[in-house]
């Protein structure tokens, strides 16, 4: 995913709420994630999408952009266990983020993003680790 990929091409963001987003304005990831959280809330008119969701959606489509091979359902799996930035995540004992997305993966909200799949295993997310240090080191 690239800034100026069409906002559906981020995590989250299914084309319904990509519809959505397009009649505020926000049609590419660039615009998006420089978008007020609460000025688009007020836009969106939406109750079900509040600025924490927002919120919570920039950091994973950050992620996403940010971190070589992370793919939107991981990125989703990252912020739901606690490890929205490039610093937490690179920062991370690899047993401790291993621990934290396999608690979360087991619980509903963790189910919905898995759907029927396994929750990576740890040579994957450290695989995450070691591509948050590289982007925070160039």
């Amino acid at each position: 995913m690239v800034a100026g990929d069409d906002l559906e091409a981020a995590p989250s963001i299914g084309p319904k709420t990509a519809e959505r987003f397009a009649l505020a304005g926000i049609r590419t990831v660039a615009e998006f994630l420089a978008a007020d959280p609460d000025a688009t809330v007020a836009k969106l008119g939406a109750r079900h999408i509040t600025a924490e969701v927002i919120v919570e959606w920039q950091d994973q489509a950050r992620l996403v952009m940010a971190i070589p091979g992370l793919r939107g359902g991981h990125a989703q799996l990252l912020t739901g266990a606690g490890f929205r930035t490039l610093t937490e995540i690179a920062t991370a004992a690899p047993d401790d983020l291993c621990s934290k997305i396999l608690s979360f993966a087991v619980a509903p909200e963790g189910q919905r993003i898995l759907r029927d799949g396994n929750p990576p295993d740890i040579e994957k997310i450290k695989s995450w680790i070691d591509g948050a240090a590289q982007a925070l080191a160039a």
